[in-house]
């Protein structure tokens, strides 16, 4: 099964991650480093992070004559052909206003964002036909809810250069027990943040740092949050009232009365399970969860990260996960909305 990471047929993986910790994230491949890296270290462990991306003129493949209004967006490098000049890689097509966000200049701006100078970026790769990067950084923040479960703040960056997506930064958390990711933030404060790739680019992401919630206030709010889920302890019919509002049935037409009916889908039951089966005590850290608000919180982001199975099982790779999983707009709203029913349930 591939992990959609650039590189993987010819083995030369186009990813690297911190191990002193002792994570070996995707399946061991690519690029371990001893500790956390700076921008430039970026560059070094994964040199297509460094690559420059141009925009480039169209033409048409018949006539050779400029088409206009429309542009391509061309990686140079890292590999060189036989007369050492760098490969182009055709990534994308764009319009007039598109301007090339450099992957190591995004990475730069994280810094800045996080008002932090030193190693801090836990992993580096580029995806598909690198056509997207991401990065993590990891923030000194550290969320315990419970004993011997940390969570550790982290931010998160996806660059794109096929002209569908915009520039995005997120933070989210890590689960060191199982590995997953997992993002819940207040009510009412984004968690991600999008940049158009235009030339203000960079300017417009150091703003990120107040809209993302980073500020002491904040984090303080999210740790108020997480103790009162903590404290919550799930009964039946809890469980039964968020699995009805997060996983919920509708009502579909009995084909042989004709009336309306509600009705849970068999896919909507496999669901709720699953995630019952999880906030059971299929967690690895369930024991010291227990049956309680945040468990389920952590049932649900488990499910959503490991055993949610995207749909074309050619599309159903670990990258693929991941990058759904972090991006994807529905699993950060099934996050939120989970955090949200739940807090509500605290009152």
């Amino acid at each position: 099964m591939s992990s959609n990471l650039l590189g993987e047929a010819t083995g030369d993986v186009q990813f690297a991650y911190n191990a002193s910790e002792g994570w070996r994230p995707w399946h061991n491949l690519g690029t371990a480093v001893p500790g956390l890296m700076t921008c430039d270290e970026l560059i070094i462990a994964v040199p297509a992070f460094g690559a420059e991306v141009v925009k480039q003129e169209m033409l048409n493949s018949i006539t050779g004559e400029v088409v206009p209004d429309y542009f391509q967006t061309i990686r140079l490098g890292p590999d060189k052909d036989e007369a050492g000049v760098l490969r182009q890689h055709h990534l994308g097509v764009v319009g007039n206003i598109y301007n090339p966000l450099q992957d190591y200049e995004f990475a730069e701006v994280a810094e800045i964002i996080a008002g932090m100078g030193a190693a801090c970026f836990e992993t580096v790769g580029l995806l598909g036909d690198a056509a997207r990067s991401f990065w993590t950084m990891k923030l000194p923040e550290v969320i315990e809810p419970v004993p011997d479960d940390v969570m550790e703040d982290y931010l998160v960056g996806l660059n794109d250069h096929t002209g569908k997506m915009r520039a995005i930064v997120m933070k989210s958390g890590f689960q060191l027990q199982c590995e997953n990711t997992f993002m819940a933030a207040l009510k009412g404060c984004a968690d991600r943040y999008e940049v158009r790739h235009t030339a203000t680019a960079k300017q417009r992401l150091r703003e990120a740092a107040d809209i993302l919630g980073m500020s002491d206030e904040h984090r303080k709010k999210l740790k108020e949050a997480f103790k009162v889920l903590v404290r919550k302890d799930m009964s039946r019919l809890d469980v039964m009232a968020f699995m009805e509002t997060i996983f919920p049935g509708r009502n579909a037409k009995n084909k042989e009365t004709g009336e309306k009916e509600y009705k849970v889908s068999k896919r909507m039951r496999n669901i709720r399970d699953d995630v019952e089966a999880l906030f059971a005590g299929g967690q690895k850290a369930s024991k010291i969860r227990g049956r309680t608000a945040y468990a389920m919180l952590t049932s649900v982001t488990e499910w959503i990260d490991h055993h949610s199975v995207i749909k074309g099982e050619e599309n159903d790779t670990p990258g693929a996960r991941w990058e759904r999983s972090m991006f994807s707009d529905a699993q950060v709203k099934l996050r939120q909305s989970a955090f949200d029913t739940l807090l509500a349930m605290t009152n």
